[in-house]
Order: structure tokens, then sequence, then C-alpha cells
């Protein structure tokens, strides 16, 4: 059935079939539930899959819907181990009611239930980056600039210090070798990275203080993340199961750098990274620069 996607009058997202159906409130929606249903695909021990008058007789008592996917045909609903994905965009556009269609994830435990929650607000952090991103390359003259706010980056680290403060953690940032420019995807990327390692410390880690020291070494800047939470004896965030460690590792990944992330010897948790100043091809100085220290809040 030919049909294509549409953007409609108050921003929402839908499919233009025999007639216009609204599937999301926004394209953030329609993103949030492209991703979810990834990630449930890969957390779940079990999909079913139904079609047509079966769809209706699905019984969502004890479910709650999902509201980050903004869902209006489209849905999503939480339950205490699984996740109900139901589709009713196509039946409604095309006016057939055998495409209305749903996907249910079962099997999901409660790790599983709140990396796809975790998930949900990662994607729309996503989602406003490339929006950021997005306003570094319109024309200064462009009339619609203004409405894109420039994407953040290392520059407004004090901010991010003042932020953990307001909520009890005391971070101390560092600075080694002369600091050198940043092309704008990797300052995003440097200061996103940043910002969920000292997340991670409020949400996870029984600490009072955490240490960032950003290392300039030639064509390359070290980022280590640091807290001092105690030996608990488990690895507190363990890198293969948080998301948010993974979407970490990737972001470096994708700019041509790498990320650890591994309990310390002793108590607390570090994460390190080292990113190319520039985008992976650019002719750069080399990497035998030895820093010297200084501190500042």
């Amino acid at each position: 059935m030919a049909h294509g996607f549409t953007i409609g009058p108050r921003g929402e997202f839908g499919i233009d079939a025999d007639h216009w159906t609204p599937l999301h409130a926004s394209t953030e929606g329609w993103v949030e539930a492209l991703a979810l249903a990834s990630h449930a695909s890969y957390w779940a021990k079990t999909i079913t899959k139904i079609k047509g008058s079966a769809v209706e007789d699905l019984n969502l008592d004890g479910f709650e819907p999902v509201p980050e996917v903004q869902g209006l045909a489209d849905t999503w609903w939480r339950g205490k181990d699984s996740l109900i994905a139901i589709y009713r965009g196509e039946a409604s556009g095309f006016s057939a009611p055998h495409c209305l269609r749903a996907h249910i994830y079962g099997g999901l435990d409660a790790w599983g239930l709140e990396i796809l929650t975790d998930l949900t607000g990662t994607t729309s952090s996503a989602l406003r980056d490339l929006k950021a991103t997005l306003g570094l390359l319109r024309h200064d003259d462009d009339p619609a600039s203004s409405a894109l706010e420039p994407a953040p980056g290392l520059a407004r680290l004090p901010e991010l210090v003042a932020a953990c403060d307001s909520a009890g953690l005391t971070v101390t940032v560092t600075t080694t070798g002369e600091p050198r420019p940043l092309s704008s995807g990797v300052d995003l990327t440097a200061f996103r990275i940043v910002q969920e390692a000292l997340t991670n410390v409020t949400k996870h880690a029984a600490a009072s203080s955490a240490q960032v020291r950003l290392a300039y070494l030639g064509s390359r800047v070290h980022i280590t993340i640091s807290n001092d939470g105690p030996d608990t004896g488990t690895t507190e965030l363990e890198p293969s199961r948080g998301f948010g460690i993974i979407g970490m590792r990737e972001r470096a990944l994708t700019i041509g750098g790498e990320l650890r992330a591994e309990p310390r010897p002793g108590g607390g948790f570090e994460v390190t990274t080292t990113l190319p100043l520039q985008p992976p091809g650019t002719v750069t100085a080399d990497d035998t620069d030895t820093p010297a220290g200084r501190e500042h809040a």
C-alpha cells in the first residue's frame, strides 16, 4: 500500500494514506517509539505478533501508557514484565481493519524495564543534540536560526558543576596541557559524556564528590570522570548492562574515540575516554605533548 509520512500542522508525525492519520504527537515521539522497539526486541525473552481482531481482544488491565512516545494512533503500554506496542495507524489511514497489529514483548525483568525507561530520555537527548548541531550549520542570516540553541560543549562545564553542587555532589575540574579547539561534534560528545557520567554518580553512587580531569595531548583530549564512592564489592554501574554507559561508549566510537568504565580499586567508579580534537581524517599534530597541570573550579 502506497503511503508517505508527513508532519501535521501542530507538529504531529503521521501517515498520509487514503487520509491523514497522526501516529505520534511529535517527531520526537516517533523516534522514541523506534528506539523502544529496537531495544525491546533485544531485551525481551519472547515477542508475540498479532493482527486484526485479536488486537482488539488484548487485555490492557494492569498496563499503563508509555508517555514518552506521545502516542496517538500508535501507542505503547508498559506492564509488570512486558511491553505492548499497538499500531493502529495503517488500519486507520487505509480504512483497513486487517492492518491493525500489535507486538507483545514479554519476559522483561525489572532491569530490562529500567533500561528501556532510561532509553527514552537518552533518545530525546540525542534528538535535541541533533537539532542543536543543525543549528550550528545554519547561516547567521537564516531567520529560523534563532529558534535553535547552540550545541553545548566543554565551555558549559561550570554550569554542570553548579547543577551537581545543587544536587549535593561536589565536582572538581582539573585541566592539564594547553586547551585546544575542538570541532563542534567532538565538543558536544565530550560534554555529553561528562554530563552522563556525573548523572550516573548522582543517581547510583553513594558519593559526595567527583573529579573531572581533562588532559590535552597533541591531537587528542583525554577525559576522566571518577567518584569517591565506597567499595561495595560489586560493579554498581556494570558496563555491559547500563544503557547510559553503552550510550557514552557509542558517542565516543562515533567520532573515532574510545571509552572505558570500571570500578576503582578501593571504591568508587571511573569513566575514561580519549577523543580526537577533530573528526577522523583531519591532519593533526603528534600526540607526544607532556602537559603541566592546573586546577580550576
